[in-house]
């Protein structure tokens, strides 16, 4: 009776070893199974990104703006629209063009400039001077190198002054002497100035306008009846609604101001 518990005893033991023994089996292959899986998919991934990868290489190489050494691969779909809207350029013009913003609108990208470069400050359509700037060595330029000199122009900056003083006292004694007309303008100066403009252009009507207008910078325009008197910083000037100039005389004023009635135009100082 004895043995026979003994060989069942024995009997029960091999078979929790073998329930065991299958069962580690199954978890183990499960295992390798569960890591070819995520090798798998891991090579997979890693593929297509190669491919995704390798379209932007390829896109990259095939696009021909990247020939040119100018180039800015962070430009490359601004090239291709730009191309599209005016494919009779040249690849180099397209992305010379677009590399100095002439894709977008004209002014709609600019900031203030930069004004710790001193003298060699930065000026263009990205980089602008703030309203309220003035310079703080502005020094009058001596008249005997001026014309017509309206003093609120005849100012520039003392290292600028000195320079164009040395220019035109040896343009003069040269026999070809160069004098200066216009030089830095205040901001409320230059608004007035571009507000004027805009008032001359609303004044053009048909016939032969636009006319051209004697002096560098036109101060003011007003219409009044069939004329329209025009002043410069040189010049009062007349014209009739079709364009025909009336008269232009010299005024020989430093700040002029006009002043027009029905029959009349005044000019002061």
């Amino acid at each position: 009776m004895k043995k026979k518990n003994n060989k069942s005893l024995i009997l029960f033991i091999l078979s929790v070893v073998l329930v065991l023994s299958i069962t580690m089996v199954i978890k183990y292959k499960n295992s390798l199974d569960s890591n070819k899986e995520g090798i798998d998919n891991k090579e997979n991934s890693g593929n297509k990104d190669k491919e995704i990868d390798s379209d932007k290489n390829n896109k990259e190489n095939d696009n021909p703006f990247s020939k040119l050494s100018y180039y800015k691969k962070e430009l490359l779909d601004r090239y291709e629209s730009y191309y599209k809207e005016h494919h009779s350029f040249s690849i180099e013009q397209v992305v010379t063009y677009v590399n100095i913003g002439l894709d977008k609108e004209f002014y709609s990208e600019y900031k203030d400039a930069n004004m710790n470069k001193g003298i060699l400050v930065l000026m263009n359509k990205y980089n602008k001077l703030r309203d309220d700037y003035e310079p703080d060595d502005l020094e009058e330029i001596d008249s005997k190198y001026f014309i017509y000199g309206n003093t609120l122009v005849r100012k520039l900056r003392k290292e600028a002054k000195e320079a164009f003083e040395s220019l035109s006292k040896a343009s003069i004694e040269n026999g070809t002497p160069v004098y200066g007309q216009s030089a830095y303008r205040p901001y409320e100066m230059q608004s007035g100035l571009y507000e004027s403009a805009v008032n001359a252009v609303s004044l053009i009507g048909n016939g032969s306008y636009p006319v051209q207008s004697h002096g560098s910078t036109v101060l003011s325009a007003v219409s009044n009846g069939s004329y329209y008197y025009v002043l410069s910083d040189t010049n009062i000037s007349a014209f009739s609604s079709n364009g025909k100039q009336i008269f232009s005389e010299l005024h020989g004023f430093s700040n002029p101001v006009m002043s027009v009635s029905d029959t009349r135009v005044l000019i002061y100082d």
